[in-house]
């Protein structure tokens, strides 16, 4: 699938093959290369800026980990405030909160319930201030230049996207994943949506959590995955989240769970607590909560969570992104970055928003989360597809980019991993417009699947495994290597 992509763009004399073997930081003094002629160079400031340094500076609070909603500011920018949406909540709604330290697997437990359990929407805090910032919204703007300066989100943003999210839904049944993180933001949480129905907290000791942290570190490229940063992000853990713990045991609505198990022995542990409030379920759901002994075969590997879908040959009726009102700029840059599964894409992205003024990084999968976590018809629509193994439309793709580019007001656009295939590129040109070039990081398919492997050491997600990843590396080589050239 994606290879053809990056023959297609060869051929136009668009595609840039960078190897992405390399350090990151020499990869991207290659990247540099190919950038600066189009972008103009910047001063040794901004190049400076685009390394990690090499001791994370100190700060009053560790910095919101991605997979952690942001803890609360202490006054809120006067225009930082997001638009509530249309709706109430039912009078019924059931809300239960997910909480442990980074690293406890909080994650891992959620995917198992929204499974075992039927009707369960799942938004997470951190995911829905991460699609803010990707649609390039005034606030999502706001909100990322805050947490470049080192700086909290207001918890007035964070209670505000999670409510949109939760109306928007049309749900009734609520798992809150990593929020609250502070009794502020649950004492707000309360007065401004409504009371947790229970509590799950993943209890796992400081150590064990810092090991599984090292260990993804060793391939997420995440900047917080350092022994100083981890240790920074338990102290503020400790601070704010255990009163949390104590404020709901008090109330009797905690149940601490231990993490250290494996995941399915820790989740035999959850059904115990959730079974008598939501029902048990068959045999069959069961079974389905449990990952397979191997991976069911099916033509084509799913998209993974840094990955766009490909297209499908034919759309739902139904699932169409509304457009928003406004155009792009007629003078528009658009920079594809390309490559395989674990090729660093998103690494080189980061730095390039960094070193470069003004650029409006758009990830297609990011986007494509965004609108399932922000729980809409479309959203449950996609969810639905990928559920069964079906593919997402193209359109759907296509419009969530548009709309996320033009609601930016940006006119310098990095679309990351996307397009996959031939015919995501053509809708793409048709219908937005043609790139000004694309960056392809090549890197060999055993390097790739190294660091995939080793990240699936720790990240629980249920393609990083080496059949699944087998599969993954097929279809990028059917698919887009066709677009690069």
């Amino acid at each position: 699938q994606s290879l053809p992509v990056k023959t297609h763009y060869e051929k136009k004399g668009l595609a840039h093959v960078i190897s992405a073997v390399p350090a990151p930081e020499e990869v991207f003094i290659e990247v540099e290369k190919v950038l600066d002629p189009l972008l103009g160079k910047a001063d040794d400031g901004a190049r400076a800026a685009a390394a990690p340094p090499a001791e994370p500076a100190p700060a009053p609070a560790a910095p919101a980990a991605a997979d952690e909603a942001p803890a609360p500011a202490e006054a809120a920018p006067a225009d930082l405030t997001v638009p509530p949406v249309p709706g109430e909540l039912p009078a019924d709604s059931t809300i239960l909160f997910v909480l442990g330290g980074p690293g406890s697997g909080k994650g891992t437990q959620c995917d198992r319930i929204k499974v075992r359990y039927q009707g369960v929407v799942h938004l997470s805090a951190g995911d829905l201030l991460r699609a803010e910032v990707a649609s390039g919204s005034a606030v999502g703007q706001a909100c990322e230049a805050l947490m470049k300066d080192g700086k909290l989100v207001p918890v007035s943003v964070t209670i505000q996207l999670l409510k949109n999210a939760m109306i928007q839904s049309g749900g009734s049944f609520f798992l809150i994943d990593g929020f609250p993180r502070a009794l502020d933001q649950a004492e707000v949480f309360e007065s401004g949506i409504a009371k947790p129905k229970l509590v799950l907290f993943f209890d796992c000791p400081e150590e064990e959590m810092e090991k599984r942290l090292l260990k993804r570190g060793e391939t997420s490229g995440r900047s917080d995955d350092n022994a100083d940063t981890i240790r920074k992000r338990f102290k503020t853990f400790i601070e704010q989240s255990l009163p949390v713990k104590t404020h709901y045991e008090k109330k009797g609505l905690a149940h601490v769970i231990s993490a250290v198990p494996a995941p399915e022995e820790v989740f035999i542990e959850v059904e115990k607590v959730l079974d008598p409030l939501l029902g048990k379920a068959d045999d069959g759901a069961r079974a389905a909560a449990a990952p397979p002994a191997e991976p069911a075969p099916a033509p084509a590997a799913p998209a993974a969570a840094d990955e766009a879908p490909a297209p499908a040959e034919a759309a739902p009726a139904d699932l169409t992104v509304p457009p928003v009102p406004g155009e792009l700029p007629a003078d528009s840059t658009i920079l594809f970055v390309l490559g395989g599964p674990g090729s660093g894409k998103g690494t080189q992205c980061d730095r390039i928003k960094v070193r470069y003024q003004g650029v409006v990084h758009l990830s297609a999968g990011d986007l494509l989360r965004a609108e399932v976590a922000s729980g809409s018809a479309v959203g449950q629509a996609c969810e639905a597809l990928m559920k069964d193994g079906k593919l997402v439309p193209v359109s759907v793709t296509i419009q969530l980019l548009k709309n996320a580019m033009i609601q930016s007001g940006g006119s310098f656009f990095l679309i990351d991993g996307f397009p996959r295939a031939l015919d995501q590129a053509e809708v793409f040109e048709s219908g937005i417009a043609k790139p000004k070039l694309v960056l392809f990081f090549d890197c060999p398919e055993e390097e790739m699947e190294k660091r995939l492997l080793k990240r699936g050491e720790t990240s629980g997600r249920s393609d990083d495994n080496a059949d699944t990843i087998r599969k993954r590396f097929k279809t990028f080589i059917e698919q887009s290597l066709p677009v690069k050239t």
